[in-house]
């Protein structure tokens, strides 16, 4: 396994990365052979693996394909354009509302792989022996894909100007993102700020998740009652990013303070309770100047 070099590849007909080992040295842009959850298929080289703790679980092997595989992947594409009219006239015959996201021509077996989604559930036993019937001698095999998977399978940017995270050219799997993530960093659940491109939770409320939770743990809860010099207020924000608590009272309302100023302190009866601080006033030295 020592010799073995790792590369991230691209499996187009699902917009999916794999790892990918080789003992041959491959160049970015290469067509090689690998194992996908199809069968036998061709993937592209993105970028070589540079990460050392890998799990060989996740790795599938890569072979290099001859020319006559990569003129054959080349019209298997043309094929793919064609046949499309053929499979949408098939689809208003049956009277089926789904949407198809691509069409491809395995190459190492006379099998035509339709990746389509839907809100529900169909029966497509009647397309697929029209299909097969159609597009002999090449058998029809039916793939749904839910939303994050189809935004996966076209190019584009999100809200930041970057690429989509589902497209990226190491990202193997999805991260999970809640939106219990979005509150927990102070963001209002608002479906046009928190979801993305594929109608889910961004993936990068995941990627920061766990500097917010190690973060709250040094603020009081929500809700929790702070003793100042006017009384007790309660916790009514907590903003991570600016180190500010909002804090509440009935009668005087809400205020904004450093988090630096509310101290989890111990009582005389052994029990520990949360006070606000306010800043020593400045000094007046400048004065004699």
């Amino acid at each position: 396994m020592k010799d073995m070099k790792y590369y991230y590849a691209l499996y187009e007909c699902l917009g999916k990365t794999y790892i990918v080992s080789s003992q041959h040295s491959l160049n970015v842009g290469t067509l090689v052979k690998g194992e996908t959850e199809f069968g036998d298929d061709i993937l592209k080289i993105t970028l070589p693996y540079s990460n050392e703790n890998i799990d060989v679980n996740n790795v599938i092997s890569a072979t290099a394909i001859s020319k006559e595989e990569a003129d054959k992947y080349e019209a298997n594409k043309k094929k793919e354009e064609e046949f499309l009219p053929t499979i949408e006239e098939s689809l208003k015959e049956e009277k089926l509302t789904v949407k198809i996201i691509n069409v491809h021509v395995m190459p190492y077996a006379n099998k035509i792989v339709l990746i389509y989604s839907s809100d529900k559930r169909i029966d497509f036993r009647s397309l697929v022996k029209t299909l097969n019937e159609r597009l002999s001698p090449y058998r029809i095999l039916m793939h749904q894909i839910t939303m994050r998977e189809m935004a996966r399978c076209f190019n584009g940017c999100g809200t930041c100007g970057r690429t989509l995270c589902c497209r990226s050219k190491t990202q193997t799997t999805f991260p999970t993102a809640t939106r219990r993530m979005a509150k927990d960093q102070n963001l209002k659940q608002d479906d046009s700020k928190i979801l993305g491109c594929c109608n889910e939770p961004k993936c990068c409320l995941s990627y920061e998740d766990y500097f917010y939770r190690n973060e709250i743990n040094c603020y009081p809860p929500l809700k929790t009652p702070v003793t100042t010099a006017d009384g007790t207020e309660w916790v009514k924000e907590i903003n991570v990013i600016s180190e500010r608590i909002i804090l509440e009272n009935t009668d005087k309302g809400r205020r904004a303070v450093r988090a630096d100023q509310v101290v989890l302190e111990s009582l005389p009866d052994g029990t520990s309770s949360w006070v606000y601080h306010e800043d020593a006033p400045e000094s007046d030295d400048d004065d004699d100047f």
